[in-house]
């Protein structure tokens, strides 16, 4: 569950970044 949560944090972040590098 937790795994999922932290999985779920971090690709949120990864597109964030992505979308501020674009």
């Amino acid at each position: 569950m937790e795994n999922r949560f932290l999985d779920k944090i971090e690709t949120n972040a990864v597109v964030r970044i992505w979308s501020k590098k674009t």
